[in-house]
């Protein structure tokens, strides 16, 4: 039997020339080929298998600064989530490196992993020993990501809530005011939840935010100097009005001082009944600060 090398592929190895790289700086993934790349190129192909970057999208895949790279792609989900990637490989190089260029992106957010990790594709083969772009991002930045959720989700009414929150580092010396969104709100008579800064943790004010037709569109929330860790008391008054469960999410938007986790940016929380009085009879609950007062309902 003659042995020939025409059905041959080239088995790509690949990994970065570090493994820790601080933002700002950068790093290049280094490929090489057990023989040369195909006379039209070659396109390999990687699978996002490890990222616990909070805030992703601070690589810049330079291609214009690679040697023997002619493409990169983003490989995303249906929801624009990354999932992986494509790279171009120059035809008849056995060699190439693609730089990434770190972005300082001011938050600080912890030792951020990633991994991709080279699958077998379409004109190469997968060296199985040397087989993924692996490296951590250190951070330069003192600025904290801030993450909320709120427990529990589901909520009688006369029961009480938390909105807690995590710093990825400690509050400045002058506090931090949060903002959020209130993206979410079924309630048909808005009002009946009471925000306790006196009876929270490490939470120095809360305000609503209303429109000029006097609608709520979202909350401001203080955070001690030096915490990294708050909660903030929410008082669901007992309405005695049958609204059916009433669903409200308050989402956290980036701004001066902080970053979101987009992956923990909501206080999100359903109110269920504990009346039998339909809505038209009885008051409606309104509040300013902790003052509560009542206002009468008329028939509907």
């Amino acid at each position: 039997m003659t042995s020939t090398t025409t059905n041959k592929v080239p088995v790509v190895s690949v990994r970065t020339d570090s493994r820790n790289v601080r933002e700002g700086d950068q790093l290049r993934w280094n490929f090489n080929l057990t023989q040369p790349a195909p006379t039209n190129g070659l396109i390999v192909e990687f699978a996002l298998t490890r990222d616990t970057d909070p805030l992703p999208g601070d690589i810049q895949y330079n291609v214009a600064g690679s040697t023997n790279v002619t493409s990169f792609e983003l490989l995303r989900n249906s929801a624009g989530v990354i999932t992986g990637a494509k790279v171009g490989i120059a035809a008849g190089a056995n060699a190439a490196s693609l730089v990434n260029n770190i972005i300082a992106d001011n938050l600080t957010e912890g030792p951020e992993s990633v991994t991709y990790t080279l699958i077998n594709g379409t004109g190469y083969a997968v060296n199985p020993t040397r087989n993924a772009a692996q490296f951590t991002i250190l951070d330069t930045s003192t600025t904290p990501v801030v993450s909320v959720s709120a427990t529990p989700k589901n909520v009688d009414e006369g029961e009480q809530l938390l909105w807690n929150f995590n710093l990825t580092q400690p509050a400045p010396a002058s506090g931090l005011i949060v903002e959020f969104a209130l993206t979410q709100d079924t309630d048909p008579l808005p009002g009946d939840i009471q925000y306790n800064v006196a009876g929270s943790s490490n939470i120095t004010s809360f305000e609503l935010l209303r429109n000029s037709a006097d609608i709520i569109t979202g909350a401001k929330v203080g955070i001690a100097a030096g915490a990294t860790a708050a909660s903030l008391v929410n008082n669901i008054i007992a309405d005695n009005l049958t609204e059916g469960t009433e669903i409200v999410t308050y989402t956290l938007i980036s701004g001066i001082g902080y970053g979101a986790n987009p992956k923990s940016n909501a206080a999100s929380f359903t109110i269920l009944d504990t009346s039998t009085t339909p809505v038209g009879f009885g008051t409606e609950y309104n509040f300013c600060g902790d003052n509560l007062t009542t206002i009468p309902q008329p028939f509907l």
